[in-house]
Order: C-alpha cells, then structure tokens, then sequence
C-alpha cells in the first residue's frame, strides 16, 4: 500500500520533472493530453497540504508576497471585466478561458512557493534530495534536446525549430531554468565527489550557451561578474560562513569547467559544422546585440513595437491604476509590462515590494553567509527572466525560482534556529 509521504513524493516529482522539460514537452506530438498535468499535480499537493493541516499554513518570510498576492487578488473582477475577447485579440476568438487560464497561472506562483515549503514537512525527505533531482532533470534535457536537434525522431513535431539554436523547446525560457540549475548546481547542492559538481556544470553551462538567447547570456554573464566580485570580497571576511557542501571558492570548478567546455565545442564544430554554424552566427548576433549593436537584435524591435501596440489600448487614467485584464497583458513579453496592463501600476509596485525587499535583504547579508548570495542571484534570474518573460504564466521559471528561493528560507531558518539553540545553551 502506497503511503501519503510517498504520494507527496510522486506528485512533486511530476512537478518537478516538468518544471525542466515543459518545454521540450510543446514540440511533441499528444502533448495536449498532458498538459495540465503540471497544474493538476500542484493543486493537489495545495489541497492535500491544506487538508493535513485543517487549513491553516504556518510559512516564514511570506509577508514580502502578500500585497502582490492581494494585488491580484483584488483584480479578478477585472478580469472579468475585460474577459470578452476583443477583435484586435482574434487569436483568441475560439479560446474562451484564456483569460482565466492566465489569471490562475498567476495565482499559482504563490502555490508553487508554498508546496515547496512544506517538501520536507510532508515527504520526510530531505530537501537536497529535491535538488538533485532538479539536476539531474536538467541535465537530461540538455542531453535530450542535442538528440532531437541531430535525430528527426517521429514523434517531434518540428525538426530544428529555431534558426541558430539547437532547442527543440522554449529557447530563451529553458535557458533560464538550466542557469537556476547551474547556480544551484555551482553553490548548494552537496555531491560525495567533487568531480560531479564540476562536470555537471560544465555540461549545464554547454546547455545554456546552444541556446543562443540574448537574455541567458546577459543572465550568465551578471551571474558570473557578480559571483567572481562578491567571492573575492568573501575571502576578506573571517567570519564569513559557507554552505556546507558548497566550496569557499569554486575557482577550480569555473577554470575546469571551462576547459572542458571548450573541448566540448571544438568537438562538435570540427565534426558537425554545418548543423552549428548558424548556432555560432546567431550567438555572435546576440552577443553584438548586448554589447550595444541594437540593429542586429531584431528580437528587440519586435518587442519594442509590441509594446507600443499594447500600451495604446485602454489608455485611460481607470486602466493604468487597475489594469485592463489578463488578455491585454497577456500580449507584451514582459513581466513587469504585464502587471502593469493586466492589474495596473499597484500590482507593479507590490511585485518590484517583492524583488527589492529580498535583494535588499541579500546584500546586506551576502558577506557574512553564502546563503544570502544564493538568494541574491534568485532574484537577479528573476529580474532579467521578468524582463523578457511572462514570469507569472510560464510554469517551468514559476516552479525554478519557487525552488531555489524556498531552499534559501529552509536553510536560513536552520541557521536561526542553530544560533538560538546556542544561545539557550549559553
């Protein structure tokens, strides 16, 4: 007989499986079966956990999330409001729900951060346990999404996809998760041997640079300048405390890492040329692009021209401070634009609350504990996912920040509760 602890389990790992292959899962054939099978196992959990409690939630730190809960809370009837699909939104003439489908999507990034608090509580597993598998997934998309770019299997429905990227999912989207899986990967999770922490990032770091996007290279490289600055910074600080499991320096992994890295590519360019020649073009494209080069980023154009169209549809003083429904919003890439023409500028003001509240937070704790420099970079994967990106409707970035910031509270109240214990001792 099966267990609750070992339902929990199976449930989290459903979600967990398509917080890394959600994407892949767009460009196969019957995946319209199993689709909400991600929403489905997360409302479940949500439920089961609210029935085991009777109700109540007992969760630290979420005070931060509630006027942006509230926020939205508040704009439902706005929602329903602007729920009638207008003419200029054709595309959605025959998809009726849409604009509750979004809405709840929304709601269920504070599901996600709340099922992921109570991972331990209700699994009896540790949550480090959670993070390898959120590695191990990771790396097997990379492994996956190579095989379907050389291999036309018949059950993929487009074969190379997207020009310059060796993806067979949601580039930019994918990428961004295989950076959380990198930091997390890089400064957390506790491996026996230290040759898995540096092969495994070298093979993640592969992944997110074949996929050619503007945001994950800007992500990887603010990541990369902030970690080498704040570890230099660290070596100064005697009383600066480590994660236990991750190294005071990861030096040798980046160097390692890197060596390999260039292996990899040497590799693939010298015996598949062709098939990544455009990969090259389009990242060096891309690359021009954030270097100040804007007429080579076509992306952005698109994006600044669809910004202009969203942003001169229900101009009025009404909409700017309570939005205009989750269909106008819907049409910008772009978290923050989203906020802003969905729920109005106070569901803007509490989501930026949010990201400024905990990077405050992080940098003013960053030199006396590494887990304050995790929480750091989960929120910058947030901002720079948030301004290419609609966050709050795509459910693999949802679950990935949900993730690594839980594991950042679950470890901080550790610390805490360690300090107190000495203190009653004392």
């Amino acid at each position: 007989m099966i267990n609750k602890e070992k339902i929990y389990l199976y449930l989290y790992y459903i979600v967990l499986f398509f917080t890394v292959f959600d994407g892949l899962r767009h460009n196969i054939i019957y995946n319209e079966y199993v689709t909400y099978l991600k929403e489905v196992s997360v409302f479940l959990i949500f439920l089961m956990i609210l029935i085991d409690n009777k109700g109540s939630l007992s969760i630290s730190d979420f005070y931060s999330l509630i006027p942006f809960f509230f926020t939205i809370v508040l704009a439902f009837p706005i929602v329903v409001y602007y729920s009638n699909i207008p003419d200029r939104f054709l595309h959605f003439q025959n998809d009726f729900l849409r604009p509750y489908i979004v809405f709840y999507r929304c709601l269920q990034v504070f599901l996600l951060f709340i099922i992921y608090n109570y991972f331990e509580k209700k699994t009896g597993k540790s949550y480090q346990e959670l993070l390898h598998g959120f590695i191990y997934l990771s790396l097997g998309y990379v492994f996956f999404t190579i095989l379907f770019y050389l291999i036309k299997f018949p059950f993929v429905i487009d074969f190379h996809p997207y020009w310059g990227r060796i993806s067979s999912g949601y580039p930019t989207m994918d990428a961004q998760v295989l950076i959380g899986a990198l930091i997390t990967n890089f400064m957390v999770v506790k491996w026996k041997k230290e040759y898995k922490r540096i092969l495994f990032s070298s093979i993640l770091l592969f992944g997110i640079l074949i996929q050619a996007t503007g945001t994950g290279i800007a992500t990887l490289g603010v990541f990369l300048i902030l970690y080498f600055l704040f570890n230099f910074l660290l070596k100064e600080k005697s009383n600066k405390k480590c994660i236990p499991g991750a190294k005071q320096s990861n030096i040798r992994t980046i160097m390692i890492g890197g060596v390999i890295i260039t292996l990899i590519f040497s590799y693939v360019i010298i015996n598949y040329y062709q098939q990544v020649s455009t990969v090259v073009e389009l990242f060096q494209s891309k690359l021009n692009s954030l270097l100040g080069n804007v007429s080579e980023a076509k992306t952005v154009q698109v994006r600044f021209n669809e910004f202009s169209t969203v942003f001169g549809i229900y101009n009025s003083p009404f909409n700017w401070l309570f939005g205009g429904g989750t269909l106008l919003g819907f049409q910008i890439e772009g978290q923050f634009g989203f906020l802003l023409r969905a729920f109005g500028i106070p569901s803007l003001i509490a989501f930026l609350f949010f990201i400024f509240y905990n990077m405050i937070m992080a940098l003013k704790n960053s030199l006396k504990h590494e887990i304050f420099l995790y929480l750091l970079f989960t929120i910058m994967l947030l901002v720079t996912t948030s301004t290419t990106l609609l966050y709050s409707y795509l459910f693999p970035v949802q679950s990935t920040i949900a993730l690594m910031f839980n594991y950042f509270l679950l470890y901080r109240n550790k610390i805490e509760a360690k300090i107190t214990y000495k203190m009653i001792l004392k």
